[in-house]
């Protein structure tokens, strides 16, 4: 992806580019960028060296690059605003998608739901 995506945008002519993850590593388009979780920051020691300092690089461009940020919480746009000092205007949020099937249910029918399909007689 280090140098497949950037060649890419460049060359397709796209106007605005949405990172749903982490941004390419450099282009000059226009983007929009996603942050899920401000976990690589706050708790380092989560995360294998390489992979932490390779998401914390890319999440910073993403932050410092985009126009627009979609945090997928409050929580996670108060975050990204405390600890990056972004603007809130460019902080939005858009929640994740849930489907229909997860709704609340009964305890006692969850229990019983549960209890078949594992083939359990007792907690």
């Amino acid at each position: 992806m280090s140098l497949t995506l950037p060649q890419m945008l460049a060359k397709s002519g796209v106007d605005l580019y949405h990172a749903t993850f982490v941004p390419a590593p450099y282009s000059k388009t226009k983007s929009v960028f996603t942050m899920h979780d401000v976990s690589p920051f706050l708790r380092p020691d989560f995360y294998p060296t390489l992979i932490r300092h390779r998401l914390v690089t890319l999440i910073k461009r993403g932050l410092d690059t985009a126009k627009v940020i979609v945090c997928v919480s409050e929580n996670c746009r108060d975050a990204t605003h405390e600890l990056f000092g972004i603007d809130p205007d460019r902080l939005v949020v858009a929640h994740h998608g849930i489907d229909e099937s997860f709704a609340p249910m009964d305890r006692a029918a969850a229990q019983a739901r549960v209890f078949q399909r594992f083939g359990l007689s007792a907690p």
